[in-house]
């Protein structure tokens, strides 16, 4: 089954064309560093080739988050309208689920949380454990006060943050009395949002729908009258 995946949530993006166990392509570039519209030119580009071109995808796979609200949107609406023209399925995988993919096997440890700021004073958390060859989610992506983190979290094995210069103060405030922490920030990545995404297909395991994972509640703000 040919694949292909983008997953914009953080600093670094990127996609990647996966078919089964190969993988055929994978770009990551640091969004602070290139104009919005790098991506409509990369994958003008990627297109072109008839190895990665967009009529022989069979599944459309995007990270939802949580992370940056206009990357994670202009995602999935890249991907789905990529997927139109020839009616393919389009799903989605959490960027923290892919990131603690790449983390557990890189580190070889049972359990990781994973950690962003959510602002509004806010920390945003997810702990996910190995299980054999898969992974699995041991703690739903939540919000969590600096207090109720400590609380709830602290007694992982290891602790990972897409976000490590945002919560420096933070994680030396913690660094002695929790889990070991990863010291420079990691980021999802498309080619593990392909293979987690084919994992699931291949034992008929849904993929989650299109929709970005949000954890605050909408800002509503009364217009004013007239």
């Amino acid at each position: 089954m040919r694949c292909f995946s983008m997953d914009l949530s953080s600093r670094v993006a990127s996609v990647a064309f996966v078919n089964d166990d190969t993988t055929i392509v994978q770009e990551n570039w640091n969004q602070d560093d290139v104009p919005r519209q790098h991506v409509f030119s990369l994958l003008s580009r990627l297109f072109k080739s008839s190895e990665t071109a967009v009529t022989s995808i069979d599944q459309f796979v995007v990270g939802l988050g949580p992370g940056s609200f206009s990357g994670i949107r202009t995602a999935i609406a890249a991907v789905t309208g990529l997927a139109l023209p020839g009616k393919k399925p389009v799903g989605g995988i959490t960027s923290v689920e892919s990131l603690a993919w790449d983390v557990l096997r890189e580190f070889q440890r049972p359990e990781v949380v994973i950690v962003g700021d959510a602002r509004r004073q806010r920390l945003w958390a997810a702990r996910y454990r190995r299980d054999a060859e898969v992974v699995r989610c041991s703690m739903e992506c939540s919000l969590f006060t600096h207090q109720e983190f400590k609380q709830r979290c602290l007694d992982a094995d290891l602790l990972v943050s897409p976000e490590v210069e945002r919560l420096a103060d933070f994680l030396r405030e913690i660094t002695d009395i929790g889990p070991e922490i990863v010291g420079e920030s990691r980021y999802p990545r498309a080619e593990a949002v392909a293979q987690i995404a084919l994992s699931r297909i291949s034992n008929n395991i849904p993929l989650d729908p299109p929709e970005p994972v949000y954890l605050h509640p909408p800002v509503f703000v009364k217009p004013r009258a007239d």
